[in-house]
């Protein structure tokens, strides 16, 4: 199917294109939100800068056209051979140290050898970067050190300097010789990660023996004219040992920077670059809540894409792609939303924003400072989970098992908890709000204090307090659901229990329309003696001018004298005497804590 037609089609209000063959086609910054590809042909397709948005790839084929992966894979095999080749040119320059009756040429045998062993210590052990700036500054080092040489014996004789200059310039052409096969033997790292990433893991066999080839024929090819006699024949081996070692520390560095070895990075950017070239683009395309399940992403450029809750479960290949400024260039998170495993794995502080773990296996898993704003977990194993100081803030966790997992100082504010179990869990200090959806929540009991080292010496406070009783159906929400926007009356001085109730049952009277209701009253201050009475009132209320009013008439109150104040009390009925009596039921529950 044509661009043009989809576009047409898709504007016409069609949604589904399964099944259909959209190779090589163009839909660079057109708007396909919603669309169905599953089970499409993409190879070659340019989505590029396009808005994608719940969009379904499922086991969509993306890649490279046929002739492309021909053509790349041929390039592949001649740069394995080109550095086969220039090793073979190392060994037959290292073999210069067997020239005994040449000191010059000695000389450079020497330092060519040394510089290639060198090189070939620090590439197994530090990587690419250290080698060459090691190799680099023993050339410097050596250069110096001939041109010194030259000033100093030139005073002395003519003969010592034209020695000298003589061993400096075959030296400098040496070493500039050096520097350059040496460059060149990264080629065959380059070219194993791109044969690796057109046609798999097992390519690398077929590679090698490409660039072993050249190596040896390399050695052979120059030195057959001069096999005449023993000491030839000895050079030609010693010089195809040392090229078989540069042939294969190169591929080896390929090989270890196709599994996303740090040391060897841009190796791995560049042959991937390389065979994106003309394969399945969606860079900077807005993939947000696609569905990528098993689908085909070899050679697929997604750089800068934007993945928020995109779903990678199962893809193929994805580490053929081309992933730069994502968090798919982090293997333990690329591995993480493709496996949906990470069983008592850590991810400490780590930001898995925006991810789609649904269904992952997160049990035991330390996510503690981890960061996981507006993910999908839904129905995600997180039973026994350390969650401390994790930032869940919009995130969805519905259907989640959260049993025994750690939520101290959670972020759950604008949540979906619903269908959650939390039985077991530690909820100290968690943060949720009114806009935390906590609708039939599975709960048995919850503790509210989290002992140090899970020390079962320590009271966990357990809720309900009886290890007898657990909550009923919808019980734990009710008692854990933060109270809506009340009116706190906060009283900092000495409490008179008998003017609060009057100054309350006024209050009442006055505002009938705000339907006023007691809905907590609670001891405060470290004695004690200071008193918060949270009251429920219709929203369309100023809550400023309910307060003025009370405290108004509560001060006023304070300055009658204490009969008078009990009086007017008694006056006002049984409601006023009742909370009242409440108040001091509040009191004395305390002095008995205490």
């Amino acid at each position: 199917m044509k661009a043009t037609e989809l576009l047409e089609r898709y504007q016409a209000g069609q949604r589904d294109f399964s099944g259909k063959n959209l190779r090589g086609q163009n839909f660079r910054g057109q708007t396909l939100s919603g669309a169905i590809f599953a089970d499409t042909d993409i190879c070659g397709a340019n989505f590029a800068y396009a808005n994608l948005r719940g969009a379904n790839f499922s086991y969509a084929k993306a890649g490279l056209p046929k002739r492309w992966a021909i053509s790349l894979f041929i390039a592949s095999l001649l740069l394995s051979a080109m550095s086969g080749l220039v090793s073979g040119v190392i060994g037959l320059m290292s073999s210069f140290v067997l020239e005994i009756y040449s000191p010059g040429a000695q000389d450079v045998g020497f330092f060519v050898l040394a510089s290639t062993l060198t090189f070939i210590f620090l590439l197994f052990n530090r990587g690419i970067k250290d080698s060459l700036a090691s190799t680099s500054s023993s050339t410097l080092t050596l250069l110096v050190g001939y041109a010194i040489a030259f000033v100093l014996f030139f005073a002395l004789t003519a003969t010592v300097a034209e020695t000298t200059v003589g061993n400096f310039l075959v030296t400098t052409m040496g070493l500039l010789t050096l520097a350059g096969v040496l460059l060149l033997t990264l080629v065959g790292s380059v070219a194993i990660v791109m044969v690796m990433a057109i046609a798999g893991n097992a390519a690398i066999v077929f590679s090698s023996i490409v660039a072993f080839t050249a190596a040896i024929a390399t050695v052979v090819i120059i030195f057959k004219p001069l096999v005449t006699t023993q000491f030839v024949i000895t050079r030609v081996i010693f010089s195809v040992v040392i090229a078989l070692m540069v042939t294969g520390t190169s591929i080896y560095v390929g090989w270890r920077a196709w599994q996303k070895d740090k040391r060897d990075t841009w190796i791995c950017s560049t042959g991937c670059a390389l065979v994106t070239i003309n394969g399945t683009s969606f860079r900077r395309a807005n993939l947000t809540d696609v569905n990528f399940v098993e689908a085909s992403l070899k050679s697929t450029d997604l750089r800068q894409a934007l993945l928020r809750r995109t779903c990678w479960r199962n893809t193929q290949n994805i580490e053929q792609a081309r992933v730069w400024g994502t968090y798919l260039d982090n293997s333990q998170i690329c591995q993480l939303v493709v496996n949906g495993n990470a069983q008592e794995q850590s991810y400490k502080g780590m930001n898995l924003a925006g991810l789609n773990l649904d269904q992952a296996n997160l049990y035991r898993a330390d996510l503690t400072e981890t960061s996981l704003l507006q993910s999908t977990l839904q129905k995600a194993n997180l039973a026994s989970a350390n969650l401390i100081d994790a930032n869940l803030t919009q995130a969805n966790l519905r259907g989640a098992n959260l049993a025994n997992a750690k939520l101290l100082r959670a972020q759950l504010e604008h949540t979906d908890l619903r269908d959650v179990t939390l039985t077991g869990a530690y909820i100290e200090n968690w943060r949720i709000n009114l806009e935390t959806k906590l609708d039939n929540i599975h709960c048995d009991y919850v503790f509210m204090h989290l002992p140090a080292h899970n020390s079962s010496s320590e009271n966990r406070y357990r809720k309900p307090d009886s290890w007898n009783h657990v909550f009923a159906e919808g019980e734990f929400a009710d008692f854990i659901t933060p109270l809506p926007k009340t009116l706190d009356l906060y009283h900092t001085g000495v409490v008179d229990i008998c003017a609060v109730a009057i100054a309350f049952h006024d209050l009442q009277i006055q505002y009938s329309q705000a339907n006023l209701s007691i809905v907590e009253i609670e001891k405060r201050g470290q004695h004690r003696q200071k008193l918060l009475m949270r009251v429920d009132a219709d929203q369309q209320n100023d809550l400023s001018e309910l307060h003025s009013e009370y405290f108004k008439r509560y001060e006023h109150l304070l300055t009658l004298p204490p009969k008078d104040i009990h009086a007017l009390m008694m006056a006002k009925g049984q409601a006023t005497q009742r909370l009242a009596g409440l108040i001091g039921l509040s009191e004395l529950r305390d002095k008995d804590l205490r």
